[in-house]
């Protein structure tokens, strides 16, 4: 049995009251998921209390801020948790790029696999179908991701390629861009 943290988000007001807290009181996110029931969550700003007591680690947060979150995290999640990052992008460093995998993985100590897909928030929120990859090094962690994630709406397949499918993540989006 994993326990899963509390969604975390930097506190943020709207109609001049704490996110966090209209989430918890609406079980909605009413600015980034309006419509999209999240019962059975409960929203934190605090990161140390999102991740107390965590086995397993739901990244999700745009690229430029993950490094500055993993840098608050270090020391704080347990040694046998797991990690999945839902982050398309990559860190770019003066010595070279780095995946937010590689990222996450260095800075927390733990496995991280990833979850890539050409996806929508508020389609899998109404429950669209919709698909996902998981890229994954060690399968029974993949496997605990896939039975958080995967609904008859929403299928993942997984390959044991944590790389290959989160450079096909972040890369989607500039090929999009691109083609037009």
């Amino acid at each position: 049995d994993r326990h899963f943290p509390s969604p975390f988000r930097y506190e943020e007001e709207v109609e001049g009251r704490p996110l966090a807290e209209l989430i918890n009181e609406r079980k909605e996110n009413v600015k980034y998921l309006p419509g999209v029931p999240l019962e059975g969550v409960r929203c934190t700003s605090s990161l140390a209390e999102a991740v107390e007591g965590a086995t397993a680690i739901v990244v999700c947060a745009p690229h430029e801020f993950v490094h500055g979150i993993m840098n608050q995290l270090q020391g704080r999640v347990a040694s046998d948790a797991i990690a999945i990052s839902l982050t398309k992008g990559m860190r770019i460093r003066p010595e070279g790029p780095q995946l937010i995998s590689e990222l996450v993985r260095r800075k927390l100590g733990v496995d991280c696999s990833v979850l890539m897909g050409a996806n929508i928030a508020s389609e899998i929120g109404a429950g669209q179908l919709s698909e996902g990859t998981i890229g994954y090094k060690v399968l029974s962690n993949a496997l605990v991701f896939k039975q958080l994630f995967q609904t008859d709406a929403f299928n993942i397949t997984m390959v044991p390629d944590v790389e290959g499918a989160e450079m096909c993540g972040t890369l989607k989006d500039v090929v999009a861009l691109a083609a037009g």
